[in-house]
């Protein structure tokens, strides 16, 4: 399975595979993100970290300042 993460942060796109039933935030660690210091919206909804990966384009903003 693949979904496609949007960092607001740095303007950039990444696609990452993922095996079914992946959490969205092993997808998030994949992508070197903690999930603590993000929100994840799909389809301008937001989702939990503990959430089901999907095949879905999902937006990431960070909520910390990174020290």
């Amino acid at each position: 399975m693949k979904c496609r993460i949007f960092l607001k942060r740095e303007n950039s796109v990444h696609e990452f595979s993922f095996k079914e039933g992946s959490l969205i935030s092993d997808v998030l660690l994949m992508a070197g993100i903690i999930p603590d210091t993000v929100i994840i919206f799909k389809d301008n909804v937001p989702v939990t970290e503990d959430s089901v990966a999907e095949e879905a384009d999902y937006v990431v903003i960070t909520t910390s300042s990174r020290g």
